[in-house]
Formats: C-alpha cells, sequence, structure tokens
C-alpha cells in the first residue's frame, strides 16, 4: 500500500503546484437574524457580527487529510456559525476554481496538503491526538477541546466594523451576486472577493487511518482521478465534501470615493460548476489592506442575508 502512495505523490508532484509530500502527516498539539434593516451607515458606533473565514487546502488522493476534515467538522459542531469555510480542492473539484486556489495557495505560502488557515494570516493544523490509533470519535471528542478553545475560541473577535449583505441568484453554471457593504468612514484599503461553493458533494477520499474516523464509512478499494488519470487505492467510498470552492471572482478594492462615504454596493456575475443548485452557497470575504480577512459572510444560494447588526 506505502508503494501506492509514494507513486501517487511523485507523479502529483509535476501536475500540482502543491504536494502532499510535506505536510500532510503534521499535526498541531442561536442563529443570527437574517432580517436586520438595513443600518444608518453614517453610525460611527455600529459593530456587526464576525465570522471566521477558514481556507482549507485539502485533496480526495491526500490521505491525510481525513484528519483536518474531521477536526472541522468537530469544530464547527461546537461554535457554530461563527466559522465559514472555504474548502479548496485540487484535481478535479478545483476546476472553475483552481487558478484562484493557486493563486492564494502561493500568496498565503501553503507548502502541502491538508493546510489550515484562519482570516488568511494564522496557519493551523489538525491535533495529533487524531493520529492516535486509540482515538475513539465515539468518545474521545473532548479531548480537541483544548485546541478548539486554543484555534477559536480565544481568537475569534466578538465584532466587526465591517457589515456585509448579499442577495444572490443562481443557476447551474452562473450567477449573480448582490453585494452591499457598511463600514466606518476613517477605514482604507477595503477589498473583497466572492465565491460560490457547494455541499453535499459524494466522492472517494483516500484515508491514513482507514475510515477509523468515519466508522459509518465503508473503507476498501477506491479509484482515484489525478492529473486525468485513474488510480486504484484504498478509502472512504461515499466521503460527504462540503464547503467545496466551486467558482471564485479576484479581489477587488472598494473604490476610495465610496470608502470616504461608509457605504458600497456592487454587483458581481461568477461562473463555476455544481452538482445540486439546491447545495450552493454564497460566501464573501472581505479584507484589509494587508489581505487579513476582517469579515465573512455566507448565505444559501438564491437568498438574501442582511446586515447582522450586534445590538
Amino acid at each position: 500500500m506505502k508503494n501506492k502512495y509514494v507513486l501517487l505523490m511523485l507523479l502529483l508532484v509535476s501536475a500540482f503546484s502543491l504536494t502532499c509530500l510535506n505536510s500532510c502527516s503534521k499535526g498541531d498539539d442561536d442563529a443570527p437574524d437574517n432580517n436586520e434593516k438595513t443600518p444608518d451607515v453614517a453610525d460611527e458606533e455600529l459593530k456587526y457580527e464576525y465570522k471566521m473565514l477558514v481556507d482549507q487546502f485539502t485533496a480526495d488522493w491526500c490521505q491525510y487529510c481525513p484528519l483536518a476534515h474531521y477536526y472541522m467538522d468537530v469544530a464547527k459542531e461546537e461554535i457554530g456559525d461563527k466559522i465559514v469555510m472555504l474548502t479548496w480542492h485540487a484535481d478535479p473539484l478545483a476546476e472553475a476554481a483552481k487558478e484562484k486556489m493557486e493563486e492564494l495557495a502561493s500568496n498565503l505560502g501553503v507548502g502541502g496538503y491538508p493546510t489550515l488557515f484562519q482570516g488568511r494570516y494564522r496557519e493551523f493544523s489538525y491535533p495529533t491526538v487524531l493520529s492516535d490509533k486509540n482515538f475513539d470519535p465515539k468518545s474521545d471528542n473532548d479531548k480537541l477541546s483544548k485546541n478548539i478553545e486554543k484555534d477559536f475560541l480565544d481568537i475569534i473577535e466578538e465584532s466587526s466594523p465591517v457589515g456585509i449583505a448579499i442577495s444572490s441568484s443562481l443557476e447551474k453554471t452562473k450567477g449573480r451576486i448582490e453585494i452591499e457593504f457598511a463600514f466606518p468612514k476613517d477605514m482604507s484599503g477595503l477589498s473583497y472577493a466572492a465565491y460560490v461553493v457547494e455541499d453535499k458533494i459524494i466522492r472517494p477520499q483516500v484515508d491514513a487511518t482507514e475510515g477509523r474516523l468515519f466508522p459509518n464509512l465503508k473503507f476498501g478499494d477506491i479509484e482515484i482521478m489525478a492529473d486525468g488519470k485513474k488510480y486504484d487505492m484504498e478509502g472512504l467510498a461515499d466521503f460527504e465534501h462540503n464547503d467545496v470552492v466551486r467558482g471564485a471572482t479576484g479581489t477587488v478594492s472598494v473604490p476610495k470615493e465610496n470608502m470616504k462615504e461608509g457605504s458600497y454596493k456592487t454587483t458581481l456575475d461568477i461562473n463555476y460548476i455544481s452538482e445540486n443548485i439546491e447545495n450552493l452557497k454564497v460566501v464573501i470575504v472581505a479584507t484589509d489592506k494587508r489581505g487579513i480577512s476582517v469579515n465573512t459572510q455566507i448565505a444559501p444560494g438564491n437568498t438574501k442575508v442582511d446586515f447582522q447588526i450586534i445590538k
């Protein structure tokens, strides 16, 4: 089995700018009201609900990526909608977003799979305890508490000075997104990007834990597509991939004249791929002049989410 993994990794080096070999085995020790009224953006005292952005770089041929998937599943279950995920997949799930994935990975200095980043400034990893063959997902999740506290609870901001409202009209492969921002008039260097992500994509996933973290899924022989070729591996046949980036815009700066006004409205057209339009979501990421996320908003496709003001 080791020979298969080594052969696959070597073949992928020439096709991908990232490689699993460098880091795939590393480790590290109430719902919001979506019907808020549009705020008076002249009010400099307004604060908006903050959502932490997590970029996850992964691949279905990466044998240690299920550990990162599992850790984020547990973290999201504990923390809820304060976390917004963008899961960047290597071939073949990247496709329409591959160029943007490679650009972001280069900017962040991603060295391999899996890699996790918070707010586009802090890299972190899954806890090493998940690599322990004796870790039981049915009884040992409390062993992840200290990591979740360190990686999320201790650093998630209570609020953001930037508010984001979203409305979208999405079809199978293209859509239009209307975005409105509210921010302090003395703020400068605000930029944004839009993403269409998809949930519930069922694909085989190579898994070094032999299904230990996902006991409800069948572990066995699977077929993986990589670099346009098929490989026989071992893993999980029906692994559910969520928050998969299916389309992305480039980063756009808010015009200086609008920065002085404290608000900005815009409309973007975006192309993407999808399997089921019902599972699509829109994510908007607002960043400062350093490229660090100052707030993130998420909305199901073809719905509207207004400013989420903290009273």
